[in-house]
């Protein structure tokens, strides 16, 4: 029987956790393209949501410049205290802050900047808060300004199996979908922009490769939990990892998922 998961509760992720996953290739070329989306040129102001240790909020501002001005926020303040430390190292702190704020009711002014943007973070945010924070966003950015949210569609996540392993693969990649508040996000926000009144609304679609290091480290709590709750077994479990590991040391390993980069325009 397949059971529909609890959401999983949160876990702290740590800024050198997001910094690493930063200098992957396919998410340096998605970030790379979402900061063109956003059509910044030298004094724009900019926003960035779920800003993290500030990775993306650093580079906008060598974009920018010393007359523009570059804000981030982020919940969780180990986040924003990284990345006012990252600034102040890069030495763009002057013109870079960062704090921490709710997405869903950001502490700035109506039509404040002149491009926002969020990657993976609506995925972490329930139904209400996710199209909140997009509300959010429209509201803080000037006519004419561009609003960019990236996030994953983790239905997408798909790991080369042995035939004889697929059904444990398609039950570990469902259980894993739902550690997130909303797993589905990147299909989504397409039409969340379109709810909320965006204008001129684009998508993107990017495969993302993931190494057998990462697919490991993703889904070992996920598997912990499927065996405690029957939805996989001890044997299934071990023969699948065996596979997996026998794959990546034969150079044959590969798994991949799919992100969404949205761009609109503020009428």
């Amino acid at each position: 029987m397949f059971i529909r998961p609890a959401i999983f509760p949160g876990s702290h992720v740590a800024p050198v956790y997001l910094s690493a996953i930063a200098q992957n290739p396919a998410m340096t070329r998605i970030k790379r393209r979402g900061t063109e989306l956003m059509r910044l040129r030298r004094g724009s102001a900019t926003l960035d949501i779920g800003c993290g240790p500030g990775t993306d909020t650093i580079n906008r501002a060598r974009i920018v410049g010393p007359t523009g001005h570059v804000a981030g926020i982020d919940i969780d303040p180990v986040m924003v205290a990284a990345a006012n430390r990252t600034a102040f190292h890069a030495g763009v702190r002057g013109w870079t802050h960062h704090q921490v704020a709710n997405s869903a009711a950001l502490p700035f002014w109506n039509a404040s900047f002149d491009a926002c943007y969020s990657e993976r973070l609506i995925q972490h945010l329930p139904g209400p808060a996710a199209i909140a924070t997009i509300g959010e966003a429209a509201r803080v950015t000037k006519p004419g300004g561009w609003i960019v949210f990236v996030d994953t569609d983790w239905a997408t996540l798909s790991i080369d199996s042995d035939p004889i392993d697929l059904s444990i693969e398609r039950r570990i990649c469902y259980w894993n979908l739902h550690r997130f508040a909303n797993g589905y996000s990147g299909r989504e926000l397409y039409r969340m922009f379109r709810e909320r009144g965006i204008g001129n609304v684009s998508y993107e679609l990017f495969d993302v490769p993931l190494r057998y290091g990462y697919i490991l480290a993703l889904l070992s709590a996920v598997g912990r939990t499927a065996l405690a709750m029957g939805v996989i077994t001890i044997i299934e479990w071990g023969r699948w990892r065996r596979s997996l590991s026998y794959r990546n040391r034969s150079r044959r390993f590969f798994a991949h998922l799919s992100m969404i980069a949205v761009a609109g325009q503020k009428l």
